[in-house]
């Protein structure tokens, strides 16, 4: 406990990786039965292990052990013209010569040095500073020193006029403006490092920001690459070893034929050569208090043969429309979505008088709808499969 009290940084990337594995975990178990669902959860884990694991490295780099000294301010290099600070103040303070500044990522804290003209220039650049950050004054010393909580920017500052010089202290926490006004430069922390063998990595990203550029680059292109690659992978269904390959006329023959079954399914063929199969489940209608309501959900398949694989690309698709009719007027609600969903389960029950498919009342005061995609792409993937054929879920088509 020391140890996270004296890192909070490295206490958060700890719980966010103990609620990812309780929650995957806790998700796994029900689903132990279904390889494809598994393995939706397997691409979700690495993707949030390339998210977290290179941050929680940071702050195993950058932990401190406990008991150690407290971090300490030292000099750093010292401040640098700024043209950006400088057009940005320069048409609200007449008389403003120059702009210097400095800042610390590590502590939050940044200083500026505005130089003027004269000493009344100083004097009305403090008090246009105040106006612009839209500061909230906690101490006021008549036009030589001003203290308080930015509005425009956030956090904190400390405005201190010498002469023809403003400088500006800011920083997260008022605290921190109550320490001795620092030498202009960055605050460094020091203190006894966790795993001393990982130094040389954080003075080299520190020291360069063409490392931490490409590092985070490489990062990215890392997510980007495992979502595709993960995603054909987690959604992939090869045939057993040994199944012979049928002609696709004969595979297509079959999809078709399962619209003719007793499987709630419409099969149909698109002029671009794919197959369509769509069903339509969860539909439902009562009448309650409130009014009379109305639930259709829809789900539909877009397979595209490629023979020379050979393998199905597979395109998913869903809908929802739900309508509420009642004294408060007329609600309708829409959407629609398409992608990869390795697995969905879902039971919900309504309560009302419930009515058929021409409005009439049967009955029936309860009805549960409820849905497991992986029981209603079964039917297709086992004709796939059995086909000898590749079931090979696509983002894009």
């Amino acid at each position: 406990m020391d140890l996270l009290r004296a890192n909070p940084g490295l206490a958060v990337l700890l719980g966010l990786v103990l609620g990812a594995t309780l929650i995957l975990g806790g998700l796994a178990w029900p689903l132990r039965s279904q390889p494809t669902a598994l393995r939706g959860l397997a691409f979700v884990a690495v993707f949030m292990g390339l998210v977290l694991l290179p941050q929680l490295l940071a702050q195993l780099a950058l932990a401190v052990r406990p008991g150690a000294k407290p971090p300490q301010v030292s000099a750093a290099p010292s401040l640098r013209a700024d043209a950006d600070q400088h057009a940005l103040y320069a048409s609200r303070m007449p008389g403003l010569l120059s702009v210097e500044s400095a800042e610390s990522a590590a502590t939050g804290r940044g200083w500026l040095r505005l130089r003027f003209a004269d000493e009344a220039a100083a004097s009305a650049g403090l008090l246009a500073y105040a106006q612009l950050h839209q500061l909230a004054p906690q101490r006021d010393i008549g036009g030589a020193e001003l203290m308080g909580a930015r509005g425009l920017g956030g956090g904190w500052a400390r405005l201190r006029r010498e002469g023809a010089q403003l400088d500006v202290h800011t920083a997260l926490d008022p605290a921190a403006l109550d320490q001795p006004w620092p030498a202009p430069g960055a605050a460094v922390r020091s203190g006894t490092p966790l795993l001393p063998a990982l130094q040389p990595l954080v003075r080299a990203f520190q020291g360069s920001l063409a490392l931490q550029l490409g590092g985070l680059l490489l990062a990215v292109a890392a997510c980007v690459a495992w979502f595709f690659a993960g995603i054909a992978w987690a959604g992939r269904v090869a045939p057993p070893a040994g199944t012979p390959t049928l002609p696709v006329a004969e595979l297509r023959q079959r999809l078709l034929a399962l619209g003719e079954g007793s499987w709630p399914l419409r099969t149909e063929a698109l002029p671009d050569g794919r197959i369509a199969i769509t069903w339509r489940h969860d539909d439902a209608r009562w009448l309650d208090g409130a009014g009379l309501h109305t639930v259709k959900r829809t789900g539909r398949l877009l397979l595209r043969l490629d023979p020379a694989r050979p393998r199905v690309e597979v395109v998913e698709q869903w809908g929802a429309w739900s309508a509420d009719a009642g004294p408060s007027g007329l609600q309708i609600r829409w959407q629609t979505a398409r992608g990869v969903r390795f697995f969905e389960r879902s039971r919900d029950a309504v309560l009302g008088l419930q009515l058929d498919v021409q409005g009439r009342p049967t009955g029936q005061w309860h009805h549960t709808m409820g849905l497991d995609l992986q029981a209603l792409k079964a039917p297709v993937i086992e004709v796939v499969s059995a086909a000898g054929w590749v079931w090979q879920p696509v983002l894009l088509d």
